[in-house]
């Protein structure tokens, strides 16, 4: 079986012709629907008021806008709550977060030179996804309010549990809201989902890269059948990678649709995941995605009838630890069928504070609430 999947001519087109059509039938959007009862974080799915590239383009405004005023009040107390000092500015409040995370181990080395037990200082707990018994695509992650809030400082990057668990909670919002709508069951334990992310598969990259497609067959099957895999509508992967010559990390969405029959590599950096990407220190990883895909499918995968894109991402011009952050928008806007090319503002780099502020709501809120109707439903 070969390892280079070809191009299809009309590749380019395949996700965000299909979301253009289909947007109104699914229903997702971001837009808010009127006063009443809020609804935190609820994606609004009301067709009716609008066009789908309306709905896209509201959705699209809320998420690169500041959260509400609530949330910002309740986000400041999650700062107070972990810093003890009263409601510091997002940047000077998340960098004080080092001076407790000093704090501590100071204490756990003065703790092991005196052989004393000083009590640590704790980090609060900011964010849960839902538990195994609870969800077919999640596990339970557990966010401190120290990686939670280190989200906001602009200058660093997003810790790896919080693309995570961010992962987590798109594939469980999707996967309950087709339950809702279909009335098959695709969210509840040991059910076949429609969107899964491996659980705990931050090292998926590198897993894939050292070991033999073989062995990553074996490793796919813990978590999903052939049959499961043939269900999917969305298998999401982040490609986390060092590029070559460089020491900081970056990260990669691969979009794999079995329904589509269609592969996506999405870079925020450029890159194309292919042995010729003009970004000479990409990941590589699309060869050898497609020679475990060939391993774990069998005589069911027929490269010929799948279509590859990768220059489906939305780059970002700055070189700052946003990557992230366009990682789990770029997934957010597949699931969610806003598509990727209009759900990005065209001064999507000014606005990207914003962007990282609600991505903290959405972590702080725990995912994605149902929508309600007449509710006034913020995402």
């Amino acid at each position: 079986m070969g390892r280079n999947l070809p191009l299809s001519s009309n590749a380019s087109n395949v996700f965000d012709t299909r979301i253009s059509a289909e947007v109104k039938r699914r229903h997702f959007c971001g837009s808010c629907c009127g006063a009443g009862v809020m609804s935190p974080n609820a994606p609004e799915h009301q067709p009716d008021i609008a066009r789908d590239v309306a709905i896209i383009r509201l959705a699209r405004d809320k998420l690169f806008s500041p959260p509400d005023d609530e949330t910002a009040k309740k986000l400041n107390k999650r700062m107070d709550e972990t810093l003890a000092i009263e409601s510091p500015p997002y940047v000077e409040g998340v960098r004080a977060l080092d001076n407790l995370t000093n704090l501590r181990i100071r204490i756990r080395t003065q703790n092991k030179e005196k052989a004393q037990v000083q009590p640590l200082p704790q980090f609060p707990l900011f964010s849960l996804t839902p538990r195994p018994e609870e969800s077919n695509v999640c596990t339970g992650v557990r966010i401190n309010s120290r990686q939670g809030l280190r989200v906001l400082d602009p200058e660093a990057g997003t810790p790896a549990i919080c693309t995570e668990s961010y992962l987590q909670f798109i594939c469980d919002y999707a996967n309950r809201w087709h339950s809702r709508v279909t009335g098959i069951d695709y969210h509840s334990a040991n059910s076949d989902p429609r969107f899964f992310f491996f659980p705990s598969h931050q090292l998926f990259y590198t897993q894939l890269m050292e070991n033999s497609p073989e062995e990553m067959a074996e490793e796919t099957g813990k978590y999903l059948t052939r049959v499961q895999f043939w269900k999917l509508r969305f298998l999401f992967l982040p490609i986390n990678f060092v590029p070559h010559k460089e020491t900081d990390a970056h990260v990669a969405l691969c979009a794999i649709s079995p329904e589509e029959k269609s592969m996506d590599y999405i870079c925020s950096g450029g890159d194309t995941g292919l042995p010729n990407s003009p970004r000479s220190a990409g990941s590589r990883c699309v060869p050898d995605t497609v020679a475990w895909l060939s391993a774990f499918l069998g005589d069911t995968f027929l490269p010929y009838e799948w279509r590859l894109r990768t220059d489906a991402g939305h780059v970002q011009e700055r070189s700052r630890g946003d990557c992230a952050i366009y990682t789990v928008m770029h997934a957010q806007c597949l699931a969610f069928g806003y598509g990727i090319k209009d759900s990005f503002p065209p001064d999507d780099q000014t606005k990207i504070l914003n962007r990282r502020r609600r991505y903290v709501q959405d972590l702080m809120y725990q995912g994605f609430a149902d929508f309600q109707e007449g509710a006034e439903n913020t995402q």
